[in-house]
């Protein structure tokens, strides 16, 4: 009996998916804050040589977060809910492709706290890397069988995963609407 279930899940943007991740790169000698910030915008978003991509972890904590919203006790285990489930028992280990390249991205700009905090005091104008329209694949390794003998729920799951929690810089999950998604389809392994 295979104790390993794939899922493959097709996903296609309801709203733009705006990625906000770390630039490794330093300031050059004389270059203004503006001046870096044009420069490099698109570093924000993560591409390798097939293209950008979003992390696996990303796409596992997407799925944990609408579990955790659901809220949902699993039948005949008192209060214990599908979160630890989930936590321990859904594996995503490879990269979320996102059908795009790095020329496909627009700049989005923004007035923002210069700390990063809600209502902070100081704004500056900041850049981040945007597609308004995309489409991402993404593999979840299902090895609990409560879970994959229950494959709607998951289903379901992965569709409140692109309604309420998302993807990216001002998701639902922050109190934004960016990087919403409608599950195209799922598929499991045999």
């Amino acid at each position: 009996m295979n104790t390993i279930k794939m899922a493959t899940c097709t996903l296609e943007g309801r709203s733009p998916l705006v990625f906000g991740g770390p630039v490794m790169e330093t300031r050059q000698e004389g270059e203004s804050y503006e001046q870096y910030e044009e420069r490099t915008w698109r570093l924000k978003a993560i591409e390798d040589k097939d293209g950008i991509y979003l992390d696996p972890y990303a796409a596992k904590q997407c799925l944990l977060g609408s579990v955790a919203y659901a809220g949902e006790k699993v039948a005949g285990m008192r209060n214990r809910g599908w979160k630890s489930f989930y936590t321990a028992g859904v594996l995503c280990v490879e990269k979320v492709r996102v059908d795009a390249n790095r020329d496909d991205l627009i700049k989005m700009a923004k007035f923002i706290p210069s700390d990063g905090r809600v209502g902070g005091g100081t704004r500056v104008w900041k850049f981040f890397p945007t597609l308004p329209e995309w489409q991402a694949t993404v593999t979840y390794l299902v090895i609990e069988p409560k879970i994959w003998g229950d494959a709607k729920r998951f289903e379901r799951y992965v569709q409140m995963a692109g309604d309420f929690v998302g993807f990216g810089v001002w998701a639902p999950r922050r109190n934004g609407w960016y990087g919403r998604f409608e599950v195209k389809k799922i598929d499991w392994d045999k």
